[in-house]
């Protein structure tokens, strides 16, 4: 059983395609369970987060994160993938933007099927955060900019040869998930444990998917 489970994970994509959208799925659910079981550990946890998020609250940060927060949004992030499909095209990269739609359907389903699952009503937002109505666990900002920002990242730079322009590519792109992360805690639309949530099984996800990529292509 092992040695089949080796072989089947080592040579089959859609194998790790599969364990990956499961493994993504049971951490949602663990997770959500134990958010919206109410217990004590978890809810001192977000209440800690989301109490010093207000603590370093200052106008200049207010106006950086509403802009980080809104390269997270839906739309954004839309412009983004219509823009990477294009340049994907243009280069003729066929297996990339087979695999970058393959991630969006994942993560797409992952986030909108959770939140109708668990249908877990938001906080209070702060700071005059207006928001569209809509569940609050997982952080649809958390899966979706990791996934998008995440993969795209995966995809570029292990097709380009400058070790430079490589790693500011993760580092921009790490540090930009971050940051769009902490701005729904900061603005009170969400707890630390949608965010965490969102992340873990949006990494998941996308790992698997890039574990189909091939092998570097020097360009």
């Amino acid at each position: 059983m092992v040695s089949w489970f080796r072989v089947m994970f080592s040579r089959s994509f859609a194998f790790r395609v599969f364990l990956g959208f499961v493994a993504a799925a049971l951490s949602l659910t663990i997770l959500g369970i134990l958010t919206y079981g109410h217990f004590e550990y978890v809810i001192r946890f977000d209440e800690a987060i989301r109490v010093g998020a207000q603590r370093i609250e200052v106008p200049w940060l207010t106006n950086t994160m509403m802009v980080i927060t809104r390269l997270g949004s839906t739309l954004a992030l839309t412009a983004v993938g219509i823009a990477a499909m294009i340049a994907f095209i243009v280069l003729g990269w066929r297996r990339p933007a087979a695999l970058f739609l393959l991630a969006m359907a994942g993560q797409i389903i992952l986030h909108h099927g959770f939140k109708i699952l668990f249908a877990r009503q938001r906080p209070e937002p702060l700071l005059g955060y207006i928001l569209a109505r809509s569940y609050r666990f997982p952080s649809g900002h958390a899966i979706a900019s990791l996934t998008v920002y995440g993969i795209l990242s995966w995809l570029i730079t292990r097709r380009i040869q400058s070790i430079a322009l490589n790693t500011a590519i993760w580092v921009f792109a790490t540090l930009l998930v971050m940051f769009i992360g902490f701005s729904r805690i900061y603005f009170g639309v969400h707890n630390a444990t949608d965010v965490i949530a969102g992340f873990l099984a949006a990494f998941i996800w996308t790992a698997s998917v890039a574990s189909g990529d091939r092998p570097r292509q020097r360009r």
